[in-house]
């Protein structure tokens, strides 16, 4: 599946940034295996900690958000970026493996872009061409 055939032809994909973060090491194998087909520059944070760190040191253009990890959950990303302690919006994608609509309505309130069900599948594509659509058109340019 190619994810550029969901993005505009405008949007330069090859300057992402993308953060991926996950408490699972084969749900980061298996990102890892599914970005390798795609120019975007990744950082893989195996916490919540490390996910910080790399917001802190790094400009992000989008992440894609474990909700369920130990100490800083995804809940406490999602917040922090809800309420702009990271200097801006960075849009997030929710990959969780909760999918009831309390949890996903949840996400949407403190700011989610959209929610992807795990395992991952193919509307994994379509949503982060959303998403990326969404801030280009907005803002003429993710950085």
């Amino acid at each position: 599946m190619e994810i550029n055939k969901f993005i505009n032809d405008d949007v330069d994909v090859t300057s992402l940034k993308v953060l991926i973060v996950d408490d699972t090491p084969m749900n980061l194998v298996l990102m890892n295996k599914l970005m390798t087909f795609y120019t975007f520059e990744c950082i893989y944070c195996k916490n919540g900690e490390e996910a910080l760190e790399a917001i802190d040191n790094n400009v992000i253009d989008l992440i894609l958000l474990d909700i369920m990890m130990p100490k800083i959950s995804g809940w406490d990303i999602l917040e922090m970026n809800n309420n702009n302690k990271f200097g801006k919006h960075i849009p997030i994608i929710c990959l969780s493996a909760l999918n009831d609509s309390k949890s996903i309505e949840r996400a949407k309130k403190l700011g989610a872009d959209d929610w992807v069900d795990k395992p991952i599948l193919s509307t994994f594509f379509n949503s982060m061409g959303n998403v990326i659509n969404k801030y280009y058109s907005k803002y003429g340019d993710i950085h």
